[in-house]
């Protein structure tokens, strides 16, 4: 059936900037089945429907429409590209596969991290049914309420959080060609990690936040610098409101480390613990939900010319997040597969994209596995090594992955 479905509030940017995409892999333990796996797709329209969107422009926007070409598998992984999310019939996500991995890059304006997570576990639970010889499992079908946006029905009127952030630690690694994209993945048992934060009474957010801190201040010249490292956390908003909308629902709590930290790692716990429960205040909460549901309500920039409104976007954006920011974590949690997936699946890996050509950091938690992925558009290794070198000194074991594009 042919819809229409209005962009919500924190999606309206995403076009404007280009994209903004992200990745999720499922690595198999054998080669994959392409035929199957074209055959799974489909099974997955009507439980995730913005997801099989594309755009639509409008004079004033985008809206997402409903796709009726399912051809989005491309043989051979890519770096992360921008598909055709205009002028097409195919929804605004493409999947790669390369032997045995199955890569699918997620157009931001359609999910955020926790949704894209959902899609790729159907995703591997409806394949991998399959390769056990079983009928396409039927899958939950959301309520409308559901697909409506979230910041809009949360949103009540209070004083709007500033979207202005203080100057930070700029994260600076020789770069490549544009093109060029690096992955790498630190895949750590949960147990023990779950083991190491009980002892620290922390999360395994605070936990990934803290090392990936401490990686970039000793592989970098922070500590001589006077602005502090700040990591963007992002804080999935659905428990809050127990809501399961299909929309960006999540919140990015600043969380800035510098001289305070004195650079030891249990300072740096409780300075992550500290700043994020603050954050999460219900007030701050709600403050922010309003920074971002009033300004996409501005009935100047609302009713505004789509060009007119997407260069505006995107100068404000750059004015804001440049220098605002050192790099981002999103943490999506731990995704439960069913027991033919467990099978088959080895683990799950999930990568923001480099906008900006920032480094960014993402985890994802399926089996007995944690995967800690970061992206590089540069070969510089020093971040991995403080990464592996503060990994071994807590003697958490890991596998560590990379993979390079061009």
């Amino acid at each position: 059936m042919n819809k229409v479905y209005e962009m919500d509030s924190v999606s309206t940017m995403f076009p404007a900037l280009g994209g903004h995409l992200f990745r999720m892999t499922a690595i198999f333990k054998e080669k994959v089945d392409v035929e199957l796996l074209e055959k799974a797709i489909p099974n997955l329209a009507e439980s995730f429907p913005i997801m099989f969107t594309h755009l639509e422009r409008t004079c004033t926007g985008y809206v997402h429409r409903t796709a009726t070409n399912y051809d989005v598998i491309i043989n051979g992984e890519k770096w992360i590209k921008l598909p055709t999310l205009l002028d097409t019939d195919k929804p605004s996500f493409r999947v790669y596969v390369e032997n045995n991995l199955v890569s699918v890059d997620f157009f931001h304006g359609n999910a955020d991290g926790n949704d894209a997570s959902a899609f790729m576990g159907a995703l591997v639970d409806s394949y991998c049914g399959l390769l056990e010889g079983k009928a396409l499992p039927t899958l939950p079908i959301p309520n409308q309420i559901d697909l409506k946006d979230p910041y809009k029905l949360y949103y009540k009127k209070s004083k709007a959080s500033s979207m202005l952030e203080k100057p930070s630690y700029e994260l600076k690694l020789k770069k490549e060609p544009y093109d060029y994209h690096r992955f790498s993945c630190f895949t750590m048992n949960i147990s023990d990690v779950k083991a190491f934060t009980k002892s620290y009474g922390c999360s395994i957010n605070d936990f990934l936040c803290a090392i990936y801190y401490k990686a970039i201040v000793n592989a970098t010249k922070a500590k001589t610098s006077k602005k502090p490292v700040t990591i963007s956390v992002g804080i999935n908003l659905r428990p809050f409101y127990k809501s399961n909308t299909h929309r960006n629902f999540d919140f990015y709590c600043n969380a800035r480390m510098g001289e305070e930290c004195k650079y030891s790692f249990d300072n740096t716990i409780k300075t992550i613990q500290k700043q994020i429960k603050n954050s999460l205040r219900p007030e701050n909460v709600q403050a922010g939900i309003a920074a971002v549901h009033d300004a996409d309500m501005n009935p100047i920039v609302k009713y505004m010319p789509r060009e007119i409104k997407n260069f505006i976007i995107k100068n404000v954006y750059h004015a804001i997040s440049d220098n605002g920011v050192t790099s981002a974590l999103s943490n999506v949690g731990y995704r439960k597969i069913s027991a033919d997936s467990e099978k088959h699946l080895e683990r799950l890996e999930m990568y923001l994209n480099i906008f900006d050509s920032k480094v960014n950091a993402a985890a994802i938690g399926s089996k007995d596995k944690l995967a800690f992925g970061i992206t590089y558009n540069s070969k510089d290794k020093s971040i991995d090594n403080e990464i592996a070198k503060t990994l071994k000194e807590f003697n958490l074991q890991y596998e560590y992955d990379e993979r390079e594009f061009y």
